[in-house]
């Protein structure tokens, strides 16, 4: 909270007619996991204030692993929460109160946008290669100098499993 107070700071919602919540990667999951709580602050402050959330990627998928089949990701995340979030709690408290059982849903975009209401633009990368190395534990991403990562070396067994993953980010994106 000690952040958001800072930036209200720097620029009073008071005075403010319009505030964009934004972050890439990383930050595009913050966008999604405080904006209904940065949006509550601000509106309580300025009624009239316009917001609205631009994550740009970050919209991190609680998929099984192509390796082991768990859900190793959102078990990291399980984990995370368990260890860090004790006295603090999650900051998107209806996610949490509809998910007493499981509070990592509430850092897992595909639980968590249900429970956004702030008017919200998603930009995710279908093929996502963080994700696809990360989440889906799939390593047929090349990384060659001066070029954008790609799927060359992927072979068809691994290709249906990331277009699979891609589908699912659609979906739920849709």
């Amino acid at each position: 909270m000690a952040h958001i107070k800072f930036a209200f700071s720097l620029l009073p919602p008071e005075v403010a007619d319009t505030i964009v919540i934004y972050g890439c990667s990383a930050g595009g999951l913050a966008t999604l996991t405080w904006l209904e709580t940065i949006s509550e602050i601000a509106l309580k402050a300025n009624p009239k204030v316009k917001i609205m959330g631009l994550p740009d990627a970050g919209f991190f998928l609680d998929y099984p692993s192509n390796r082991t089949g768990n859900h190793d990701y959102g078990n990291r995340i399980k984990a995370l929460v368990n260890l860090v979030n004790k006295k603090q709690p999650l900051p998107n408290s209806k996610c949490v109160a509809d998910n007493l059982e499981n509070p990592h849903f509430c850092l897992l975009a595909e639980h968590l946008i249900n429970y956004i209401t702030t008017p919200l633009f998603v930009s995710e990368y279908l093929y996502d290669f963080w994700q696809i190395n990360n989440i889906l534990d799939i390593e047929c991403v090349s990384y060659p100098r001066d070029d954008y990562p790609n799927l060359y070396n992927c072979n068809k067994d691994e290709m249906i499993e990331i277009n699979k993953f891609r589908n699912r980010t659609a979906e739920l994106l849709a």
